[in-house]
């Protein structure tokens, strides 16, 4: 454990300060990922993908909209239905060290949209917490 806390700090002890995201500047990024359905909507848990562009106003702080796409099917029935959720957020990037890697922190709405052999769109809050591991200068 110790190894691997020492291990970290000097990987970060080593980085230039980070070239944060200019006020400007713009990001499109495209994921894959996989869906796990809550037990109680009965739909197969399947992948898909997705992208996203981002704006940033201010040093560090960007508004994002997102979208996904997942087709799956009904575990009972076999009704087919896609899902795309529609995201709208502020998300602030907490500098880390070189090649803009950072924690992003954001919060938004979300609107949940399913298609296809059903018609359903629900509305709610939707937030991030991860890790952005920049892997080059570009």
């Amino acid at each position: 454990m110790t190894r691997s806390i020492l291990g970290i700090a000097l990987l970060f002890a080593g980085t230039t300060a980070l070239s944060a995201q200019s006020s400007g500047a713009f990001e499109i990024t495209g994921f894959g990922r996989y869906t796990l359905y809550d037990d109680t909507l009965s739909l197969e848990d399947k992948v898909g993908g997705g992208g996203s562009l981002g704006f940033f106003p201010f040093k560090n702080l960007a508004i994002e909209a997102e979208a996904a796409y997942t087709k799956t099917n009904t575990e009972l029935g076999g009704l087919s239905l896609s899902n795309i959720p529609v995201r709208g957020r502020l998300t602030y990037h907490i500098p880390l060290g070189g090649n803009a890697s950072s924690i992003r922190v954001g919060a938004g709405y979300v609107r949940d949209m399913y298609g296809e052999d059903v018609d359903i769109d629900e509305d709610g809050v939707t937030g991030v917490l991860g890790l952005r591991v920049g892997l080059s200068e570009k």
